[in-house]
């Protein structure tokens, strides 16, 4: 009696333990070899040794179970989680154990468990949602008592509170990594259109006050044909750049909301590139957040710069529109259209990212973007 309650006692320390590290791990291989260390103490009564268990994690991925960490031979392959003992256990939601697992229609495939006698699976569960699964194998034949299936059911209950920070924090990286290269790739873009619009024309209206010094002396009756030159190309250098800072930070915006702003585009382009443009519906920017609409610009304004700059468009039109609870924002135009799955075929190897960050903004604010 005092050997069971001992090993009570040590099985509770060991849990304790665990959830102490791995609140405080945001490593996925720690989570794992946590929780196989700990679900190796509910086997030490059964002469178990460290040396003869072997634990594997899979996450789900939404189609199958992956494995987090195994052996290079196994790296590739998967689980469906339909059939054997892992089935079993998803389907059962509790540890499901088998002691033939060469003949289990999912695990026989996989040379990790090769030399096990033994396979039990505990199923990784956040409330109704699969998380993944966990599966010990073992490399001599056990019967397992209740005891051991709860303390692998606690085990499975800390372990996936843990992945899930792991995930979450891996997630909140790689997003924190995509918005510093998508800063860093604005910056780029804007430094071009500078050197490449405003910059080139104020350099051409420097190189020509340089010709009208000599000429105010020389020629004065040319005068005010070049002055009058000199104001368009300052006018237009002007335009550009007022451009530039509306599509920055679009004050409109701001003071009166989402349809006077993309009017305010359309107005320039009007006026800057000769296209016909219109805006058609209410603005139902009032059914969208501060934050949201200014998403919904910057895609729109992006729709509008490949309309501008690509499609060789006589005429561009912008609708507004609501349907019950829904916002709705479409940029057409009259130009030549390009082939979508040609475009976006190994679209990540390309110099221009914008269609991939129009999608990934509509998704950052629960929206979808769709191309015809």
């Amino acid at each position: 009696e005092f050997y069971v309650m001992q090993t009570a006692i040590e099985r509770h320390e060991a849990l304790q333990v665990m959830a102490s590290t791995l609140s405080a791990t945001l490593s996925f291989e720690r989570v794992v070899e946590q929780a196989v260390e700990v679900c190796g103490l509910a086997l030490e009564d059964l002469d178990v040794t460290p040396q003869s268990l072997i634990g594997v994690v899979f996450l789900f991925d939404g189609n199958n179970l992956v494995p987090l960490q195994i052996g290079e031979a196994d790296q590739e392959s998967l689980l469906a989680g339909n059939e054997g003992v892992v089935g079993e256990a998803l389907r059962q939601g509790e540890p499901a154990v088998t002691d033939n697992p060469h003949q289990d229609p999912e695990l026989k495939q996989f040379t990790t468990f090769a030399d096990c006698l033994t396979v039990v699976c505990v199923p990784l569960r956040a409330g109704y949602q699969l998380f993944g699964a966990m599966v010990l194998g073992i490399n001599k034949a056990i019967h397992f008592e209740e005891e051991q299936f709860d303390l692998f059911s606690a085990v499975a209950d800390h372990t996936v509170i843990a992945l899930q920070n792991a995930q979450l924090f891996q997630q909140l990286e790689e997003e924190k990594q995509r918005l510093i290269e998508a800063d860093m790739k604005a910056r780029r873009e804007l430094a071009r259109d500078l050197h490449d619009g405003p910059v080139q024309k104020i350099a051409a209206i420097a190189m020509h006050l340089n010709v009208l010094k000599p000429m105010a002396v020389n020629h004065p009756q040319k005068m005010p044909e070049e002055l009058e030159k000199l104001e368009t190309a300052a006018k237009n250098a002007s335009q550009e750049l007022r451009h530039m800072l509306f599509t920055l930070r679009p004050l409109l915006l701001d003071s009166k909301g989402l349809g006077p702003a993309i009017e305010s585009m359309l107005s320039q382009i009007n006026e800057r590139d000769d296209i016909e443009t219109h805006l058609t519906g209410g603005d139902c920017g009032e059914v969208l957040k501060r934050q949201t609409q200014d998403v919904v610009f910057v895609i729109i304004e992006e729709a509008l710069s490949n309309a501008r700059k690509h499609a060789q468009a006589s005429s561009i039109e912008v609708g507004l529109w609501q349907e019950s609870d829904l916002f709705i924002a479409r940029v057409a135009d009259d130009g030549i259209g390009f082939d979508l799955p040609d475009v976006l075929q190994d679209y990540n190897s390309r110099g221009s990212l914008g269609l991939l960050n129009m999608q990934e903004r509509a998704e950052r604010i629960d929206g979808s973007l769709r191309i015809d």
